[in-house]
C-alpha cells in the first residue's frame, strides 16, 4: 500500500527526454494545486461555508483529470487543462474582485509564461486569445454592471480603453513570449538534435558507456535496460567491481579527472550478479567553461577473448603434454622397431620406461587366453630382475582389470593398505614387497589382449593421467614389438625345425649302420629341442618286447636291457595307436611321482622325475617299429611345434633304421651266398628291387616332408601379412609424426615383408608342383607360344621381336606346360629389358633321337660356368637391384620337365644371349600304354 501511494506522488517516467521534464512540471503544478485545494476545502468546510467547498470540489475534478492525462502521456492535453484553468480562475478572482484594476491581472504574465513552457505555438495563440476573452469578460462585465465587482474608490471605475489597453498588453506579451519561445524551442531543437545524434552514435557501438560523477557514482548508461538501470544507476562505480579487483580506488579515478586517460582490464558484477571480464577505458568529461565534472567509461565485454586465452593456456598445455608423449612414445617406437628377438626388445623397453616413468619396478606380462596363464618374461624390481613361473589369471587384481577392462588404471595404496596387504606374499612378484603406487596398461594387438605392463612405486600417489597416458601409448607401441619379436621367433624356430628335419633326412639316409642312425639323430635334435633325456625304443612284435637301443639321460649313455610291454605306459599306447603325446607336468605331478621312483622312471637316472616330455611312434609302410621320445626337466619345455618337429623327425628314424636293417639282411646275405655268382647276381637283382621299392617309400616321405613344409610355409604367411599390416598401419597413421629414418625402417620392414611373401607363395607354387598329377594330352606348341606370348606382351610396353619357328606337336600336362613356357618366355623378355632390339627366339631341333624345344634369346646372359645353379630353388646370377625375381622360376620349370620325364639344360654367354633346351618324351604307342 505504501508503495503504491509513493508511487502515485512520484513523476511519470518515458523515453523522451523533453517530454519528462514537462511531465515532471505537470506533476509538481497539479500536485501542487491538488494540495492547495485540499488544505483550503479543509478550512472551509471547518467554517461551515459550504458554497466555498462546492466551488473547490468543482476545481478538483479538472485537476484530477490533468493527473491521469499526464500520467498517461497525454502532456498536451493536461496542459490545456491547467492553463484554460488557471484562466478562468484568473477571470472569477478579478470579477469578485476589484475588477480590472486588481493586482491579480498580473497573472496573465504567468499564465502566458507558463504557457509558453508547456505549449508549442498554437497552444500560446489559444492561451492569448482565451487571457483576452477574460480581460473583455471583466471590463465589459464592470461596465456594463454584470459583474460584482467591488471598485473603491471611484477613480478606479472602469473604462472602455482599460480593454484596450490590457488587450494589447497581452497581445505584445504575447508575440514577445512567441518570440522568445520560438528563439528558446530553435535552441532546444538544435541541442536535441545534437543530443539525439550523440545518444545515436552512442547507442550504436556495442560497447557500454556510462557517465560516472567525482565520486564515482553512475549517472548514466547507454542502451540500459530497466534491470541495468535499477542496478547499475546511482551506484559507485567502486561497488561493481569483484572482489579481486576492488583495489581501483579514488586515485585512479582522480588520475582520470586531472584531464587523462586510463585503460585496464576488470571483473565487473553483472545484473544478475555474475562476474565477467571488461575491458575498461575512463577519460574526463569536459563542461562549457573547461572544467571537468565526472568521467565517461567504455566497457567492452572481453569475456570471451579471457575464455579464449584460457583455452589457448589449455590447449598451449595439452600440447606441451601430449609433444612430452609423443616424443616418449617416438623414442620407444624407434628403439623397438629395430629390434627382433624378444630378450632384446624388452631390456630396450625397461631402459624407455625408466626414462619416462618414476620406476621402483616393472612388469612385462604376457597372456594366453586358451589356458588363462600368465607368464613374466621381465620382473624388475628396485634395482634387480628376477624369474617368476607362470600363474593362472586370478580375477581381483590390478592386472586382471587392465586385461579385462581394456584400459589403464592406476592404483594407489593407503598407508594402512600397505602395512596390512590383501595379496599374500607368496603371490608377489620380485622382492615380495608391497608398492603403493601402481599403473598399469593392456597391451593390444589386433583388438586381441596380449599382456600387461605394469610400473610399481614404493612411494604414495606417484602416478598421473599423463603418466597413465604415456604408459597405455607405449603399451599400443610396445605390444607390436613384442609381438614382432615372438613373431620372428617363432618363425626362426620354425625355420630351424625344418633345416633339421632336413639335415636328419640328409645325414641319416647314408647311413647304413643302426648306431650311427641313432647317435645322429640325437645330436641333431639336440640343437634344437631342450633335451635332458632322450631315448629311441625298438618294438618286437614276435616277443612284445621293447629294446632299448640308445638311451641317454643328462648327457650320459646307458644300456638298457629289453622290457615287456606295460599296457597303461604312455610308451606303448604310442607304440600300439600310432599316436604321438605331448605331456607337460605341473609341480605336484612331479612331487607325487617322486615318492614312486622305481615303477615310473625304469630307464636313465632312476633318481629324477621328467617335467616336460614327448613321444613320438616310429612307423614305416603302415608298421610300428616303436617309439622316440623327448624329456626336459624344466617345466613346460615343449610346445605343439616341438611335438611336430619330433614326429617329423621320427618319420625320418624309422626310414633310415628300416634302410640300416635292410642293409644288414643284404649283408648277411651277401655273406651266405657269396660262393654262388648267380645266387649273388639274383640277390642283387632282388636287393636293388627292395632298393627302388625302399626308395619309393623314402619318396613318399619326402612327400611327406614336401607337405610339411608346404603347412610350415603356408603358417608363415599369417605372421607376414601381420607384420605388414602392422607396417601398413604405422606409415597411414603415424606416417607425418614419424622421422624419416624410422620410415625408412618401416619401409624396408614392409618391402622385405612383402618379398618374404613372394618366396612363400613361390615356395608353395614349387611345393604344390610335386604333388600334382599328370594329366596328358597332344599339345599344339605353335599355339601354345602365341597364346603365351599374347598374355605376357599385355603387361609389356616395349616392342619384343618374337620369331615362333615350326614347332612340333608334344605330348604332356597342358598346364604344367604352359607354365613352363611362361617361366621361360618371362625370363627372356626381362633379361633382354637392357637391347635397344630385343630379340626371342621359340624353336626345336632333333637331338639324340629327341626333339628338343628352345627359346633363346639376345640379353645378358650368363657365365657358363654357373649354368648348375640356374635351376636351384632360390639361386639368382644376378642381384636383385639388376633383374627383380626370387630365383624359383627356373626350378618349376625343371620339375616340370622332369616330372614328365625329360630333360633341360641351358647355354649362354655374358652380354651374348641364353638359350634354354628341353626335350618331352614322345606320346606312348596304344602297346605302351597297355604294358
Amino acid at each position: 500500500m505504501r508503495q503504491d501511494f509513493l508511487k502515485l506522488l512520484s513523476p511519470p517516467q518515458f523515453d523522451d527526454d523533453e517530454k519528462n521534464r514537462v511531465a515532471k512540471f505537470l506533476h509538481i503544478v497539479i500536485l501542487t494545486i491538488i494540495g492547495i485545494v485540499f488544505v483550503s476545502g479543509a478550512i472551509t468546510g471547518a467554517r461551515g461555508n459550504y458554497p466555498s467547498l462546492a466551488a473547490l470540489g468543482a476545481l478538483l475534478a479538472p485537476m484530477v483529470v490533468a493527473y491521469l492525462a499526464n500520467r498517461a502521456g497525454r502532456i498536451t492535453l493536461a496542459s490545456y487543462i491547467i492553463l484554460f484553468g488557471a484562466a478562468a480562475g484568473i477571470t472569477l478572482v478579478l470579477a469578485v474582485g476589484q475588477g480590472i484594476h486588481d493586482i491579480g491581472i498580473i497573472n496573465y504574465g504567468l499564465i502566458l509564461i507558463v504557457a509558453s513552457y508547456l505549449l508549442r505555438n498554437k497552444g500560446i495563440l489559444l492561451i492569448t486569445l482565451a487571457l483576452i476573452i477574460s480581460a473583455g469578460t471583466i471590463v465589459f462585465g464592470e461596465f456594463y454592471g454584470w459583474l460584482p465587482v467591488q471598485n473603491t474608490p471611484e477613480k478606479f471605475a472602469p473604462e472602455l480603453s482599460d480593454f484596450v489597453i490590457v488587450a494589447l498588453f497581452l497581445t505584445l506579451g504575447a508575440v514577445a513570449i512567441y518570440l522568445l519561445s520560438q528563439t528558446l524551442q530553435d535552441s532546444l531543437g538544435k541541442s536535441k538534435t545534437a543530443e539525439l545524434r550523440w545518444r545515436s552514435l552512442v547507442n550504436s557501438i556495442p560497447d557500454v558507456v556510462a557517465i560516472i560523477d567525482k565520486k564515482g557514482k553512475i549517472e548514466w548508461l547507454n542502451r540500459a535496460t530497466p534491470q541495468m538501470s535499477a542496478f547499475y544507476i546511482g551506484k559507485s562505480a567502486f561497488e561493481v567491481l569483484s572482489r579481486s579487483e576492488r583495489d581501483f580506488s579514488q586515485t585512479e579515478l582522480d588520475f582520470v579527472l586531472g584531464g587523462n586517460t586510463l585503460t585496464s582490464e576488470a571483473e565487473l558484477l553483472t545484473s544478475g550478479g555474475e562476474t565477467r571480464w571488461y575491458s575498461v577505458s575512463l577519460g574526463p568529461v569536459y563542461q562549457p567553461d573547461g572544467s571537468i565534472n565526472g568521467a565517461i567509461a567504455v566497457v567492452r565485454d572481453i569475456q570471451e577473448k579471457k575464455d579464449a586465452e584460457a583455452e589457448l593456456h589449455q590447449s598451449r598445455e595439452a600440447l606441451r603434454v601430449q609433444t612430452r608423449q609423443l616424443e616418449t612414445l617416438q623414442e620407444i617406437s624407434r628403439g623397438v622397431s629395430t629390434l627382433k628377438d624378444l630378450s632384446g626388445t624388452l631390456r630396450l623397453v625397461l631402459e624407455q620406461m625408466q626414462a619416462a616413468l618414476p620406476l621402483d619396478g616393472f612388469v612385462v606380462t604376457l597372456y594366453d587366453q586358451e589356458t588363462n596363464m600368465l607368464s613374466f618374461p621381465l620382473i624388475y624390481d628396485d634395482g634387480e630382475t628376477y624369474q617368476e613361473e607362470p600363474t593362472p589369471l586370478y580375477p581381483q587384481n590390478v592386472v586382471a582389470d587392465a586385461i579385462y577392462g581394456r584400459k589403464t588404471h592406476i592404483l594407489n595404496r593407503s598407508e594402512e593398505q600397505i602395512q596390512n596387504p590383501s595379496i599374500p606374499t607368496q603371490k608377489r612378484l620380485g622382492t615380495k614387497k608391497v608398492s603403493a603406487s601402481i599403473l598399469t596398461a593392456p597391451m593390444i594387438v589386433h583388438d586381441r589382449v596380449i599382456g600387461a605392463l605394469s610400473a610399481h612405486s614404493y612411494s604414495c600417489n606417484t602416478y598421473n593421467d599423463e603418466h597413465a597416458a604415456i604408459l597405455s601409448g607405449a603399451a599400443n607401441q610396445i605390444a607390436i614389438a613384442i609381438e614382432n619379436a615372438r613373431l620372428y621367433e617363432t618363425s626362426r624356430a620354425k625355420a630351424e625345425q625344418m633345416a633339421t628335419l632336413n639335415e636328419i633326412g640328409r645325414s641319416i639316409s647314408t647311413l647304413r649302420d643302426l648306431n650311427g642312425v641313432l647317435e645322429s639323430a640325437y645330436h641333431l635334435l639336440r640343437h634344437v629341442l631342450a633335451l635332458d633325456v632322450f631315448y629311441i625304443a625298438l618294438y618286437h612284435p614276435e616277443s612284445q618286447m621293447i629294446s632299448y637301443p640308445i638311451v641317454v639321460d643328462d648327457g650320459q649313455k646307458y644300456n638298457e636291457e629289453a622290457t615287456p610291454l606295460i599296457s597303461e605306459a604312455l610308451l606303448t599306447k604310442t607304440i600300439l595307436t600310432g599316436q604321438a603325446y605331448l605331456v607337460n607336468r605341473s609341480r605336484e605331478e612331479i612331487a607325487r611321482r617322486q615318492t614312486n621312483l622305481p615303477a615310473q622312471n625304469a630307464l636313465g637316472q632312476t633318481s629324477k622325475v621328467s617335467a616336460s616330455l614327448m613321444i613320438a611312434p616310429l612307423q614305416f609302410g603302415g608298421k610300428s617299429l616303436g617309439a622316440i621320445s623327448a624329456q626336459s626337466y624344466q617345466l613346460n619345455a615343449y610346445t605343439s611345434d616341438d611335438l611336430d618337429l619330433l614326429t617329423g623327425a621320427a618319420t625320418q628314424v624309422a626310414i633310415a633304421l628300416e634302410n640300416a636293417r635292410l642293409y644288414t639282411a643284404l649283408q648277411k646275405e651277401l655273406t651266405e651266398r657269396k660262393r654262388a655268382e648267380a645266387e649273388v647276381r639274383k640277390l642283387n637283382a632282388e636287393l636293388e628291387a627292395r632298393v627302388r621299392l625302399r626308395t619309393k617309400e623314402l619318396e613318399a616321405a619326402n612327400k611327406e616332408l614336401a607337405s610339411f613344409t608346404y603347412t610350415v610355409s603356408h603358417d608363415l604367411r599369417a605372421p607376414i601379412r601381420g607384420i605388414h599390416g602392422l607396417t601398413h598401419i604405422l606409415l597411414e597413421e603415424f606416417e607425418k609424426d614419424l622421422p624419416a629414418e624410422v620410415l625408412t625402417h618401416i619401409k624396408r620392414v614392409q618391402s622385405n615383408a612383402q618379398q618374404m611373401g613372394r618366396l612363400i607363395d613361390e615356395l608353395l607354387a614349387f611345393t604344390h608342383l610335386g604333388r600334382q598329377p599328370l594329366r596328358p594330352m597332344n599339345l599344339d606348341m605353335t599355339a601354345l607360344s602365341h597364346a603365351v606370348i599374347g598374355e605376357l606382351m599385355k603387361k609389356e610396353t616395349r616392342r619384343i621381336d618374337f620369331a615362333v619357328r615350326g614347332l612340333p606337336e608334344a605330348y604332356g600336362d597342358y598346364v604344367l606346360i604352359r607354365q613352363a613356357l611362361t617361366n621361360l618366355l618371362s625370363n627372356a623378355i626381362k633379361f633382354t629389358s637392357r637391347q635397344e632390339f630385343p630379340r626371342v627366339e621359340i624353336g626345336s631341333l632333333q637331338q639324340d633321337g629327341e626333339i628338343a624345344y628352345f627359346v633363346r634369346d639376345n640379353g645378358v646372359g650368363f657365365d657358363i660356368a654357373y649354368a648348375g645353379k640356374l635351376f636351384g630353388v632360390f639361386e639368382r646370377l644376378h642381384r636383385q637391384d639388376e633383374f627383380e625375381g626370387i630365383g624359383v622360376g627356373l626350378a618349376i620349370v625343371r620339375r616340370i620337365i622332369i616330372k614328365h620325364g625329360g630333360r633341360i639344360w641351358a647355354e649362354g654367354k655374358v652380354n651374348e644371349g641364353a638359350t634354354f633346351f628341353f626335350t618331352l618324351p614322345a606320346k606312348p604307342s596304344k602297346r605302351e600304354k597297355r604294358k
